[in-house]
């Protein structure tokens, strides 16, 4: 049996760590007074044919992250809703330098491949 690992494996162990109280499918509030504010990408968001369906969306309040891979008829779902979850988002930010990436379409599921 052979453990294949991919980046979009690692971004997410790394966001189901940093969400661990999520509250609604969609939607993590994070805990505290103006803690962490998360969208949570629904597995069969990243669903994909071809590569060319893949799109990047934020998902974390504070620019913390380099965008999530969902399949582009998902897009406006996330962008209104990180909208609405970030409109009034006061804590901290981060200034982060993200690499070029490729989306790719891999065994069906939208992932981010590095250049």
């Amino acid at each position: 049996m052979r453990i294949r690992i991919t980046v979009f494996s690692i971004i997410f162990l790394m966001m189901a760590f940093a969400a661990c109280q999520v509250t609604d499918p969609i939607r993590s509030d994070g805990g505290g007074e103006e803690g962490p504010r998360q969208l949570t990408i629904e597995p069969a968001d990243q669903t994909c044919e071809s590569s060319n369906e893949c799109v990047l969306v934020w998902t974390d309040c504070s620019t913390c992250d380099c965008g999530t891979p969902v399949n582009q008829i998902h897009e406006q779902k996330y962008q209104r809703a990180y909208q609405d979850l970030c409109v009034d988002y006061e804590g901290p930010v981060c200034e982060m330098y993200c690499p070029p990436v490729e989306l790719q379409c891999d065994q069906g599921v939208c992932i981010v491949m590095m250049e």
